[in-house]
């Protein structure tokens, strides 16, 4: 599931990042977007702004980028 998110992060040009605990981190393609998902063991931590506002299943997280990620919209109606 881990990587399946991953790949559709990429695939939608938002970049992530991995810490020394292996726990990843999802950045918008946009760099005035105030979104980022934190991995924390199994779920996902999302912050805007830096202030954290949703711990959200692997499911969830997919869902939130789907709506943030027009490319990916646009790819999946085709």
């Amino acid at each position: 599931m881990l990587q399946s998110l991953l790949d559709q992060a990429s695939s939608c040009g938002c970049t992530y990042e991995r810490d020394s605990f292996g726990n990843c981190k999802i950045l918008p393609p946009q760099k005035t977007a105030r979104w980022e998902l934190q991995q924390v063991k199994d779920r996902w931590l999302l912050f805007v702004g830096g202030v954290p506002q949703a711990n959200l299943y692997p499911e969830e997280a997919e869902a939130f980028l789907k709506r943030r990620c027009p490319r990916h919209l646009n790819r999946e109606a085709v």
